[in-house]
């Protein structure tokens, strides 16, 4: 199912590193693996698992795509970094997507001329150069599509105008059970594979609080 959706959908984990390794084409366009730093997450490795295509889906599905801007900005880093790719520069203007309420504000450009705050938004990242944002609505975007068709596929009985209807209401989120160790803690290798496929969390106090437990944990059992 994967497939049919992403013929040309990476084998190997974090598929924007292992473009870095056997390319040499990387120049001011950027990659010709391109795809590969765009969405390092859709990979086969990660989402033929038991459990990260489940999280994906649970949480694009359920929220609003400003939500995600940040994380989907992070996600570029490596290809920024390693010119895998390359934003567009437009001078002197801000695209919004933090706390977009709809639509229409949400990719909006405000040239710095017209807002007092509206560079030092850019400067303190709580806001987006425009080319680094049309990266994040382009990324977005294609995920939304395969997410979409994914969907479509499971449910290809019920017609696709018919499953946004009242017919088929919103059902409670889900509740997956966390990996653990025989130790009964969390497994901080499960944390971190688990995180971009999940809802923004922002300061997770309970998973710092689980990390810090399981350090305990270990440095008692060497003691």
């Amino acid at each position: 199912m994967l497939l049919k959706d992403g013929p040309d959908m990476p084998v190997s984990y974090r598929p924007d590193f292992a473009a870095f390794r056997h390319t040499v084409d990387r120049h001011e366009h950027g990659s010709k693996l391109r795809d590969h730093f765009m969405w390092p997450i859709v990979n086969q490795k990660d989402l033929s698992g038991p459990k990260l295509m489940l999280l994906l889906l649970n949480a694009r599905g359920r929220l609003a795509l400003p939500v995600f801007a940040t994380v989907d900005y992070e996600g570029l880093w490596f290809g920024k970094a390693t010119k895998g790719l390359h934003p567009e520069f437009l001078h002197n203007h801000t695209m919004i997507k933090h706390g977009a309420k709809n639509g229409e504000e949400y990719g909006g450009l405000i040239h710095w001329n017209s807002h007092p705050d509206a560079e030092e938004w850019v400067r303190t990242q709580r806001q987006f150069l425009p080319g680094d944002a049309l990266l994040v609505l382009e990324v977005q975007e294609s995920l939304m599509k395969f997410l979409l068709d994914f969907c479509h596929q499971i449910l290809q009985e019920i017609p696709p105008d018919v499953i946004i209807s009242d017919g088929y209401p919103v059902q409670p989120e889900p509740t997956l059970n966390m990996d653990s160790d025989a130790s009964g803690f969390v497994s901080l290798a499960a944390i971190t594979a688990e995180t971009p496929y999940k809802r923004p969390a922002g300061l997770d106090l309970s998973h710092l609080a689980t990390v810090r437990h399981r350090g305990m944990f270990v440095l008692k059992e060497k003691s």
